[in-house]
């Protein structure tokens, strides 16, 4: 049997270069131990991404911004009208000026201990940006828990601190019993009063009469007597003895009221300079 040879179609063969060989299966190995690894360690490795790169952006745009470092402090004017005190505003201004914003806004509980312990009846510092290096800051103030009056001067009362108040002040007009302090020499009954008998008894005293007398107007106290003087809308004056309890001189003074047929012709009732049980009154 008779061939006959055919000559086939040439091809030429491709060349492949081992540097791309070896990178193929590097790349298919990588691939294949990245399967390997737990879809989770992806989302947490995305997750540190972002956080870093979120802190560098909320550093770049906030805390290295010059016009975010405090040069201005504008006051509230109603806080001014509240209580207007200069060395407290100079205090909070020496603590936040030159600072950055950002810094002092999430740092503002520290500057309100800060300033608490000369102050202790400021109730919050609110910082607000208003404008390139300018801030405005409010104070908020707690009401006094008694405010003494003496020798034409105001004083609040609040945690034992004594701290003075000014007649434009709005501090002053608080719903608060104002105590009248009336003594022969001015400088021992300020420094005296609260040695005598501590700040607490003295509101705890305050309080009572408060609810057994409804009516006050005002309240006089003579420290070195130990005696209060309730003054009645009706202009009836009441003296309690504070250096014993009080409770029992209301009592008395509920009795007199129900039993004495003349008791709204009385102007002055003394409760506690006799025996427990006897009273003074005067027409």
């Amino acid at each position: 049997m008779v061939q006959f040879a055919v000559q086939r179609k040439f091809t030429k063969q491709k060349s492949v270069s081992p540097s791309l060989s070896s990178w193929t299966m590097i790349g298919k190995k990588a691939w294949w131990y990245l399967r390997k690894i737990p879809v989770l360690y992806f989302w947490i490795f995305f997750g540190i991404l972002v956080f870093f790169y979120g802190g560098f952006l909320l550093l770049k745009y906030t805390i290295f911004v010059p016009e975010y470092r405090i040069g201005k402090i504008d006051y509230a004017r109603s806080s001014a009208q509240i209580y207007d005190d200069p060395y407290l505003y100079k205090s909070i201004s020496s603590l936040i000026k030159g600072e950055n914003f950002y810094l002092i806004s999430w740092n503002t509980k520290t500057i309100i201990q800060t300033i608490k312990k000369e102050y202790p009846f400021v109730q919050d510092i609110i910082i607000v940006y208003k404008a390139p290096k300018t801030v405005l800051v409010k104070v908020l103030f707690s009401p006094p828990e008694l405010i003494m009056l003496h020798e034409n001067k105001k004083f609040g009362v609040y945690k034992e601190h004594l701290f003075e108040l000014f007649s434009w002040n709005s501090l002053w007009n608080s719903g608060v019993v104002k105590l009248e302090v009336l003594s022969f020499n001015s400088w021992w009954a300020l420094t005296g009063i609260f040695f005598l008998q501590p700040t607490a008894d003295l509101m705890d005293d305050i309080q009572l009469i408060k609810e057994a007398f409804p009516d006050i107007q005002k309240l006089s106290y003579l420290p070195g007597w130990h005696r209060m003087i309730v003054h009645l809308w009706n202009n009836k004056k009441i003296y309690i003895n504070n250096a014993i309890p009080i409770q029992p001189q209301i009592i008395n003074y509920q009795l007199l009221k129900k039993y004495y047929s003349e008791f709204e012709l009385l102007k002055e009732i003394d409760l506690g300079s006799l025996e427990s049980d006897k009273i003074i009154v005067k027409k």
